[in-house]
């Protein structure tokens, strides 16, 4: 990482105070290497921040307090660190803060606004979004030498980024014919397999620990942001291609995240105390659903 650029950079400006907010979202997860702690991040104080909270509810912390955004907390696999998009310096960029180390470090200075950062399971390589002038991005950058590859271009936008277990391919979506399409594409661009979920609207696929099953959001309707219960979460098997729905709810369900053993799955959902979007447990079959957060 010798040419990423280190920066000065303070999360915690002083004392400041927190102003709470009636309605307030949490949102997309990332688990821990071990499994003991989840990252997310909440508006719940009148701009994003992030928290992290044991799988159980138990230790909820804040771990930002500053006026800027900081959004999208992704664990690093291999360190005690987590990368971070944030508009600290204007334009949304990625940075990584290692809590061992007591630093945070700029991991990305390309033109746009930079998003959706995630982690290839060995750490050797990051993947993100970047948007400029309504043209969207998703590029991997080299966690070696900084430099980067992109792997989709279009004026459509193509999900959050994820990984295979592998770490040899990313997987990101886009419609296809007025259905939204999962591709799994190499680390060159070369799109390997694509999966069909047969919803015009759907997002967040992220393989599972096995890759055995692809876990997404779906709408039944072309709509991205409704707020109208019809957002639930579904896992298909990347053998047959089957399709199991895993919540049902009135209320949106969505942004599932493995847990790193495979049995659980962290998500976003409406709150006992309909607050806005809380953060859930779920084992992987859609038993066992557990509200971690509540006003």
């Amino acid at each position: 990482m010798k040419d990423f650029t280190f920066i000065t950079i303070l999360l915690v400006l002083g004392c400041q105070s927190e102003r709470k907010v009636e309605t307030y979202k949490n949102y997309i997860a990332s688990w821990s290497s071990d499994g003991k702690q989840i990252l997310f991040y909440s508006d719940r104080n009148g701009n994003w921040d992030i928290f992290r909270i044991n799988p159980d509810g138990s230790a909820l912390q804040q771990i930002t307090h500053s006026s800027f955004n900081e959004r999208e907390p992704t664990w690093h696999p291999q360190k005690n660190a987590y990368t971070f998009s944030s508009d600290s310096l204007g334009e949304r960029r990625i940075f990584i803060r290692d809590f061992d180390a007591d630093n945070i470090m700029k991991l990305t200075s390309d033109p746009g606004q930079h998003a959706s950062p995630s982690w290839s399971p060995d750490g050797n390589h990051l993947a993100y979004l970047s948007e400029k002038d309504k043209h969207w991005n998703v590029l991997v950058k080299s966690g070696k030498d900084s430099t980067s590859v992109i792997i989709y271009t279009g004026s459509t936008y193509p999900g959050r980024p994820t990984w295979s277990p592998s770490g040899k391919e990313v997987l990101y979506s886009i419609a296809v014919n007025g259905k939204e399409t999962l591709h799994l594409t190499n680390l060159d661009g070369t799109i390997v397999k694509t999966y069909t979920p047969d919803f015009n609207s759907c997002g967040n696929a992220v393989l599972s620990p096995d890759g055995s099953y692809i876990v997404f959001d779906a709408h039944s309707d072309d709509v991205l942001d409704s707020g109208d219960g019809k957002w639930e979460i579904y896992k298909m098997s990347t053998v047959d291609h089957s399709i199991v729905r895993l919540t049902f709810n009135d209320k949106d369900d969505w942004g599932a995240r493995w847990s790193p053993d495979g049995t659980k799955l962290a998500f976003l959902g409406s709150g006992f105390n309909n607050t806005g979007y809380e953060l859930f447990v779920m084992n992987a079959d859609g038993s066992g659903r557990t509200q971690l957060t509540s006003r």
